[in-house]
């Protein structure tokens, strides 16, 4: 008779042993195609529809299909499909350019200035014709979407020169808002630069994209804009671009563009992070001084003093630095300012 208790049975696998694979990252057919370089996203829409692309080996005529672009084998009219890798260049269009792709009538465009990339490229921010300055071609669609969307709200800082002087009152209506076909537009930003004989040369600042939005603005307000350039896209400004050309965006670039398209989340991997250099400490960080009201152990910055309000010292009251606080400095009576020195000048020296 064996010693093993009856109800001593050998243990069985449970469910928690068994590896539980990540979940799939989901796409639609559509867009990965666009994405990969196949065509546009109608186009690649009535390619599905004729029934042209497989899945895993099936035929695939469904547009909403969604499918892992890592696991599943895509492909076009029995041609492999693979995500394409994504290209950043930055161009300073000069006047006469067209902000398009390409040009039924055979006009020169801003892919005329770049080289031979070999691949389909957006254009992140138009420019009209007679405008110049920084543009943005990617063939990433999603931070494409992102900068330009007015959702998203990422400033393009212009510098115009306006025809007349452009008073207070007009550049306060700007801000406001001024009403056109497709709606109210407005700046978020305006600052004058000086003038250049009878014209204002300006700062605006837009976070929203509308056709010839800041030409239009000022026409309805009675002035005509002469030249119109873009210095900047968020933080990023025009450098080593001159005129007509293109160059690659740096990985440094690159990680403040998809900062600013808000594509980087949480921490962020080694592999994304720009590299830290070396030759400087880097930029200083503001001095934080704890709050007496944080917790043990819990660091609250103290709260800034609301515009305006001052603390009085009443008379009598020692301060910081040494001495007795006093309401007001009185040059007639020499009395020495707090925490300080009178100057030469106040006490009747001369150098």
């Amino acid at each position: 008779m064996s010693d093993a208790p009856e109800n001593d049975v050998p243990d069985e696998p449970t469910a928690d042993a068994t590896p539980v694979e990540p979940p799939a990252h989901l796409e639609r057919l559509a867009k990965f195609l666009a994405a990969a370089g196949v065509a546009s996203r109608r186009e690649s829409e009535e390619i599905i529809r004729l029934g042209r692309v497989t899945v895993d080996g099936e035929m695939v005529t469904e547009v909403a299909t969604k499918i892992d672009p890592e696991r599943a084998d895509i492909r076009v009219d029995d041609e492999r499909v693979r995500p394409e890798q994504k290209v950043y260049w930055w161009i300073n269009k000069p006047k006469g350019v067209l902000s398009t792709s390409k040009d039924t009538h055979g006009r020169r465009t801003v892919i005329d200035l770049l080289p031979r990339v070999g691949k389909r490229l957006y254009c992140v921010g138009r420019l009209d014709e007679e405008s110049t300055g920084l543009m943005l071609m990617t063939n990433d669609g999603e931070m494409a979407l992102r900068l330009t969307h007015p959702r998203y709200g990422v400033a393009k800082t212009y510098v115009a020169l306006v025809a007349g002087r452009v008073t207070p009152e007009t550049m306060a209506q700007m801000t406001k808002g001024v009403w056109l076909a497709e709606g109210k537009a407005r700046v978020s930003h305006i600052k004058p630069l000086g003038l250049i004989g009878k014209a204002s040369r300006l700062q605006i600042v837009l976070r929203e994209g509308k056709n010839r939005e800041i030409r239009r603005m000022f026409a309805k307000l009675g002035h005509k804009v002469m030249s119109l350039h873009r210095t900047q896209i968020g933080p990023l400004k025009i450098r080593r671009v001159k005129a007509g050309e293109a160059r690659p965006a740096t990985p440094e670039e690159i990680f403040e563009l998809r900062k600013l398209a808000r594509l980087v989340r949480g921490p962020v991997k080694e592999a994304e992070q720009p590299a830290k250099r070396t030759d400087s400490k880097g930029p200083r960080r503001p001095r934080q001084r704890p709050n007496e009201f944080a917790a043990p152990g819990e660091f609250r910055p103290t709260p800034k003093r609301p515009p305006g309000k001052r603390p009085r010292f009443k008379k009598g009251a020692k301060v910081a630095g040494g001495g007795v606080g006093r309401p007001k400095f009185n040059a007639r009576k020499g009395t020495k300012k707090v925490g300080g020195r009178q100057s030469d000048r106040r006490r009747g020296k001369s150098r």
